[in-house]
């Protein structure tokens, strides 16, 4: 996954500085009284769980928890959570094939849009088609769902008392179907740089494993494997190891010039689906050929 972050058609152009990975957060709590062993492993086993965990805890005939907190409003991590669930039914990774073709309406793009649309919708909170990352880190700390797709920024919310009623309850996992989606930093040197001898040793300072640690403990997320396994940072920050295992299975978005804008059209298009606009099927097929 570090390629990622600094090659570009096979040459070394940065260094990553900020690894950033979709992880699996869940409410061991939750899953214990539902009488569930084990986080999912798989995104049908999500939906079943889910369903398990969505009910009326209070019996006034409402249901008032979750099973999985949809961040499917019309905004940025729509396009990351069919990003994450394209690529777990096996997408093309950055949605084109070797002949730039794009293959957004596969099965694959069907697939993630009618469980954004229809399975993962069942069991999340009727207002999660206005969700975003923020509306799905504070349901998750204030116990509405028992899990989700989590940013390791979002992960030191639900651990942080201030702001979270489920502080002994959360757990850490690595993403469904044993695939993920990267995000993350990379520092490089442009060569219009006037100073590019200095800039390399700020690199090389700020990527060294003492600073990744200091980093760390200022609440980043480090870009050095070594750093997500130490042992005191792990006791600070349970979620470094499902951050360094998801990291090994992630793909990252297009690399594409126009990436930004492909953004867009993949956070409208699964909005539509999931606000029921469109059908999952006529969703996939228009976003494939904007």
């Amino acid at each position: 996954a570090f390629d990622n972050y600094g090659k570009y058609d096979g040459k070394l152009i940065g260094l990553p500085i900020v690894a950033d990975v979709e992880i699996l957060v869940y409410n061991k709590k939750m899953f214990e009284e539902a009488g569930i062993k084990e986080p999912p492993k798989t995104w049908d086993e999500v939906v079943q769980v889910g369903k398990k965990l969505t009910k009326d805890t209070d019996g006034d005939g409402r249901i008032d928890q979750y099973g999985f907190g949809l961040m499917g409003g019309r905004g940025p991590q729509a396009a990351g959570t069919f990003t994450n669930l394209y690529y777990a039914h096996g997408g093309t990774v950055g949605y084109f094939d070797e002949n730039m073709k794009p293959q957004l309406d596969s099965s694959a793009g069907e697939k993630a849009l009618t469980l954004m649309a229809k399975d993962l919708k069942a069991i999340a909170p009727p207002d999660s088609n206005t969700w975003d990352s923020a509306e799905m880190e504070n349901a998750f700390s204030q116990g509405k769902v028992a899990m989700g797709l989590i940013w390791p920024g979002g992960a030191s919310s639900a651990m942080d008392p201030s702001k979270s009623k489920v502080v002994d309850d959360v757990g850490f996992a690595c993403s469904p179907n044993n695939s993920s989606l990267l995000g993350g930093w990379a520092m490089g040197i442009s060569k219009y740089s006037k100073n590019p001898e200095a800039t390399y040793l700020f690199i090389s300072w700020l990527t060294h494993p003492e600073t990744q640690i200091k980093y760390a403990k200022a609440g980043g997320t480090p870009a050095r494997e070594s750093t997500l396994h130490n042992e005191e940072l792990v006791k600070i920050y349970p979620w470094f190891p499902a951050v360094a295992e998801n990291l090994a299975l992630a793909k990252p978005f297009s690399k594409l010039p126009e990436s930004e804008e492909l953004i867009r059209y993949m956070l409208e298009e699964a909005n539509d689906a999931v606000t029921g606009i469109k059908t999952p099927e006529k969703a996939a097929k228009d976003l494939n050929n904007r």
